[in-house]
């Protein structure tokens, strides 16, 4: 059996919650394990840390790879661990230029809290994954 290439393809990785924290922190650590590296990442409603068993180190994370970080209006958790991840990036020496902040408001009957990314709802499609197409779209070129 051999080992699947990612070849010309774009990569694009995506988390939530600590998986968020995590898709970060592959993206930090893809090339020195001889992984697919993301020339993306979209990381919703992230937590500060992924890793629990030690500190990931952001600074390998390649200059270039887009960054874009999630929040809900309506997740209490949301701001603090963007804060946090936001300062291991600015530690790392990451371009801000490189990151995008995207604010997902609730509307109507659609909460924009810590789950809502796990949604169905036309709100949920519209506010969370046409902007990840969109962000491929990108990556494809």
């Amino acid at each position: 059996m051999g080992r699947l290439s990612a070849g010309e393809l774009p990569v694009l990785a995506i988390g939530h919650s600590r998986g968020a924290a995590l898709a970060i922190e592959y993206a930090a650590v893809a090339r020195a394990d001889h992984v697919p590296v993301p020339d993306a990442v979209y990381s919703v409603e992230p937590v500060p840390y992924g890793e629990q068993t030690h500190l990931v180190d952001l600074r390998p994370l390649e200059h270039g790879t887009r960054l874009v970080l999630v929040l809900g209006d309506r997740d209490p958790d949301a701001a603090g661990g963007a804060r946090v991840l936001l300062t291991r990036l600015q530690k790392a020496k990451f371009p801000g230029s490189e990151v995008k902040l995207q604010f997902v408001h609730s509307h109507g009957g659609f909460v924009a809290d810590h789950m809502a990314v796990l949604g169905a709802s036309p709100a949920a499609q519209s506010a969370f994954w046409h902007p990840v197409d969109g962000l491929l779209a990108q990556i494809e070129g």
